[in-house]
């Protein structure tokens, strides 16, 4: 093996999988992800795929697997991606959570923009009747003073915020 390029190195340490169309790697693996040493560096086998069949991947880009297979280095299945949408198309919990569409109770999630700039998803039915029931819970004075409050506090808020000519 003295003198093998990396192409050479690379096409000795996996197996095509005639079913799926992978190609398995079946030399070091870390965390499921082939692991190959280039240069004294160890490097995910996926990535290198990447490089030797396509090229250097756009900048701010990381590799994502299209089957799903973490042992997978045809380079057929990887796709240079976002790092944002490299993790919504994975199992994890924030791809699970961006996926649901409905709260627990079945009402549909409606997006909210924060005055921060935030965004986040909200069940508006939910909130309400949790609302109706803070409120059946004050006494008719309590429930005046928050009202007040409350008014204050909008009224500060469009002060601070309202489009100046």
């Amino acid at each position: 093996m003295m003198g093998a390029t990396l192409r050479e190195k690379f096409e000795e340490r996996y197996e095509p999988e005639p079913n799926s169309g992978c190609w398995l790697w079946t030399a070091g693996m870390r965390g499921g992800y082939g692991r190959l040493v280039v240069d004294g560096r160890k490097l995910h086998a996926h990535s290198v795929a990447y490089r030797l069949f396509k090229g250097e991947p756009p900048e701010g880009t990381e590799i994502d697997h299209l089957c799903r297979v973490r042992a997978c280095v045809n380079p057929q299945h990887l796709e240079a991606v976002s790092h944002r949408t490299n993790v919504l198309r994975g199992v994890g919990l924030a791809a699970m959570q961006i996926r649901r569409t409905r709260c627990p109770y079945g009402h549909e999630y409606v997006v909210i923009r924060r005055s921060s700039g935030r965004v986040r998803r909200d069940c508006r039915e939910c909130h309400r009747a949790a609302y109706h029931r803070r409120m059946a819970r004050l006494s008719p004075e309590e429930h005046e003073e928050l009202r007040q409050r409350l008014n204050a506090a909008c009224r500060r808020y469009y002060r601070r915020h309202r489009a100046r000519p």
